[in-house]
């Protein structure tokens, strides 16, 4: 079976994405990772990977993410259009997103290989803005990397939360994400998070701490604290706003967790990193 690699050229950004609909019949590897999403239209994937040698049909929103070194192909039905989204990461950028969700995450893919998922209309839409933003003439060279790793990370939220059962992610810890994933900004979140799971408070805690590695309350501030500084890079929102969208009340107390975990304060992250601040 002949096969090509194809890599990331020297200096240019740990993560790149484009849109393709070019028939690629030839069986092919990478030396980095791929993530990619159909957009519209249908087509085959098959893959080659020792035992793990697989074919699927694919339609809008079936998903894969692909690590180094796994020979695949896509054929697409002639005459009849299909386009997905493709997204080159370098490993570095990879394992540094991937340390952001949970340490052994970056290694649970590499044992995967391959992982499948699938996104709903909403979350393409999502994602799709995103990328938007990352490729905006506005977002200077300089701010990009911080809204690389940003966006990646979203992205890999989906893939933790979404890719099944072959990620090895236990049962309660999957319900728990999704919980929290739909209420982490609210303000009343740790009780609406319980509320909606059901289980025993003094089981909920001590089963939480052992899988996620933190108390409940400290892994839902996180989340907040990320979305803020997303907030803080993405839009003008005042400083008041971006606490309240982030499900935080004080202002005060979200200056001081925000330093504590990025080192530095809002206001100043956001001079540093917003895509609308000028190019220094």
């Amino acid at each position: 079976m002949d096969t090509y690699t194809m890599s990331m050229a020297p200096g240019s950004p740990d993560l790149h994405t484009h849109i393709t609909g070019d028939r690629d019949d030839n069986f092919h590897n990478h030396s980095f990772f791929e993530i990619f999403y159909i957009l519209n239209g249908e087509a085959t994937h098959e893959w080659r990977d020792g035992y793990k040698n697989g074919k699927e049909e694919l339609s809008t929103g079936d998903a894969f993410l692909m690590c180094p070194g796994v020979i695949h192909r896509f054929i697409r039905k002639k005459d009849e259009p299909c386009e997905h989204r493709d997204l080159v990461i370098r490993s570095s950028l990879m394992h540094t997103a991937c340390e952001f969700i949970e340490p052994n995450f970056f290694g649970n893919i590499f044992n995967e290989k391959i992982i499948r998922f699938r996104l709903e209309d909403v979350d393409i839409a999502h994602l799709e803005k995103m990328i938007h933003t990352l490729l905006s003439d506005v977002n200077p060279d300089n701010k990009k990397k911080q809204y690389e790793k940003i966006l990646l990370i979203e992205i890999l939220s989906y893939i933790y939360m979404k890719s099944g059962d072959s990620n090895n992610i236990s049962g309660f810890k999957r319900k728990t994400m999704n919980a929290v994933n739909k209420n982490y900004v609210k303000p009343d979140a740790i009780n609406l998070i319980r509320s909606e799971l059901g289980y025993n408070k003094i089981y909920f805690s001590r089963k939480f701490k052992a899988e996620f590695g933190e108390t409940l309350t400290e892994y839902v501030l996180s989340l907040r604290l990320n979305y803020a500084a997303y907030l803080l890079m993405t839009t003008s929102c005042s400083l008041e706003e971006c606490c309240n969208r982030s499900g935080i009340e004080s202002v005060t107390y979200f200056i001081n967790a925000f330093k504590k975990k990025f080192g530095t304060t809002p206001g100043k992250y956001r001079h540093a990193n917003s895509r609308n601040s000028s190019s220094r």
